[in-house]
């Protein structure tokens, strides 16, 4: 007779305590902890460049925040808690963000969640995720791969863009940050002082 083991069910409270407490980061889906790895340089890059694209655009068009790695409260029970590379929310939803605890995670989704990809994401999993967002009411999501150099843009209702650097695609803020454009060359492009030769 075999006897299944239950699993651990956490919540937002809990997981804020062990994410203070833990050089481990995690975030939750459905209760369940699920560990954050640490970034390369490549990948920390990345979503530093869209996240100062972003608040160029911001200081230029009004209201708005964007973030790195802030934790968004998408469900209860179970709780869903995710932290995307990069998020923007609008300026509508400032006063929810300036209501929540210093400490504590944002209860409401961001407007954009931009993840950008590692080695060792899952295909489903990541695309798990993806439906989280929205399901949460996320309004555009930009999936970033390295190393194809290409971006998923995932729109509630709308089939899946595939953008690339060799076709020249540039990524376009929608609803979400009208008139926002980041053309893909300038994405991907080596950091300054690297030689060409360089990884």
């Amino acid at each position: 007779m075999s006897v299944q083991v239950q699993k651990r069910l956490y919540n937002v409270a809990e997981l804020l305590v062990i994410n203070n407490q833990s050089e481990t980061q995690y975030e939750l889906m459905n209760g369940e902890l699920v560990e954050m790895a640490p970034t390369t340089f490549k990948h920390g890059n990345l979503a530093a460049k869209i996240c100062a694209r972003i608040v160029v655009y911001i200081e230029k068009y009004g209201k708005g925040e964007v973030a790195t790695e802030t934790g968004y409260i998408l469900k209860h029970s179970p709780d869903i808690v995710c932290g995307p590379d990069v998020s923007y929310f609008s300026g509508a939803k400032l006063a929810l963000a300036e209501k929540a605890d210093d400490e504590g995670y944002l209860d409401f989704a961001p407007d954009l969640a931009v993840e950008v990809i590692s080695p060792g994401d899952r295909t489903g999993e990541v695309f798990q995720k993806m439906q989280k967002y929205l399901d949460a009411g996320v309004a555009l999501i930009w999936l970033v791969y390295p190393k194809k150099e290409i971006v998923n843009v995932i729109r509630p209702d709308e089939p899946i863009l595939m953008l690339s650097r060799k076709n020249g695609d540039k990524l376009e803020g929608y609803d979400v940050l009208p008139d926002f454009e980041l053309p893909l060359e300038n994405l991907f492009a080596r950091t300054s002082g690297q030689s060409s030769q360089d990884g």
